[in-house]
């Protein structure tokens, strides 16, 4: 089997966090759009695209998120296999260009049918009152609705998430948790009276379109936790640039330790696509002796690690974890961490 490796440069303030993880657990579809509507989760249940084009992301990359022009003919949909659970965590990145009308709502997501729907959407609808929203219905209790109370600024990107558990739901804005329910009993999720679907761009009947951009949506069986989706939120945002990739991932590193300073230190990783193995260029390695470069699954199981004393690393790919996400460090010795990339192998 071919895997290419795509690949995104992250920056993460390691002095407020202790590393951000992304939640792998749980986790049933993973849209990160691409260049398409496939899922990069556990069980490949891609999407069908109606009308959406692909946009840039929230890193200016080009064909990495899809655009969405209020119109009824843009939207996408997936199957729904999997995701009529009791528990359920959605979570997207929306840029939204104009607010609806006033008594209107536009919707980012909606798994359901007539009466009964899992959602996250923009509102207009009561009391003047602008921002991100996202609703449960439920059995027994049939709906429950949250919201940010702060009017989203047209044209940036927002992080949401709606997470439902047995006894609680929770809504966050960019990792914060604006607004939670806790029951006194337990609540299933419900999906309404016809046969469900599940739509990004629009309500599950097509109505209420989306005017605006969305990226990485994320769906899990489960209701995350606070922790969970702050980790979520910082991992998928700290990201201060992206690139292209057509043959070769570079990591260009700020050395320090070296007298002058090297502003930028180049390793390749090659090739790309890859077959069976990855080679790992470390340039003019001799800066870099005592630096470790580690490469790790979401869930921190490390599938090669090296502490670099040559120029180049061999890799076989035939030992790591699987197709998927997988994270590069390279740490001085100190063991404080210079770059980060993502790779996905798929």
């Amino acid at each position: 089997m071919i895997k290419i490796l795509s690949t995104s440069f992250i920056v993460l303030l390691f002095a407020t966090l202790n590393f951000a993880q992304i939640t792998t657990i749980g986790q049933v579809r993973y849209y990160p759009f691409t260049g398409n509507a496939n899922d990069y989760g556990t069980s490949s249940q891609h999407g069908t695209v109606n009308g959406a084009t692909l946009t840039t992301d929230r890193f200016g990359n080009p064909n990495a998120a899809y655009a969405f022009n209020q119109s009824e003919n843009d939207f996408i949909t997936f199957p729904i296999d999997g995701l009529l659970n009791d528990n359920i965590t959605v979570s997207a990145w929306v840029l939204i260009k104009s607010y609806p009308e006033y008594g209107r709502r536009t919707w980012v997501l909606s798994i359901g049918s007539y009466g009964g729907d899992q959602s996250l959407f923009y509102n207009n609808y009561e009391y003047d009152q602008l921002g991100w929203q996202g609703a449960c219905y439920l059995s027994p209790s049939p709906l429950v609705v949250y919201e940010d109370k702060n009017t989203a600024v047209l044209n940036n990107w927002y992080h949401v998430v709606l997470s439902k558990s047995d006894d609680i739901c929770r809504f966050y804005v960019n990792g914060v948790k604006m607004d939670s329910t806790v029951f006194t009993t337990t609540r299933s999720c419900y999906y309404g009276q016809e046969t469900p679907t599940a739509r990004i761009g629009g309500r599950y009947d097509g109505t209420n379109p989306f005017d605006g951009s969305i990226d990485d949506i994320r769906i899990y069986d489960r209701g995350l936790t606070d922790k969970e989706v702050v980790g979520l939120y910082f991992g998928e945002s700290l990201c201060v640039d992206r690139i292209s990739v057509t043959d070769t991932l570079i990591i260009n590193a700020n050395i320090s330790s070296v007298n002058p300073v090297v502003s930028e230190h180049t390793i390749k990783i090659f090739p790309n696509p890859a077959k069976d193995h990855i080679t790992i260029d470390y340039g003019n390695y001799q800066n870099l002796i005592n630096h470790t470069l580690k490469i790790v699954t979401p869930l921190s199981q490390t599938v090669f690690e090296t502490t670099i004393t040559q120029q180049q690393s061999y890799v076989n790919l035939s030992t790591w974890a699987g197709l998927g996400t997988y994270f590069v460090y390279l740490t001085d010795s100190n063991g404080n961490i210079i770059d980060v990339r993502k790779i996905i192998l798929q």
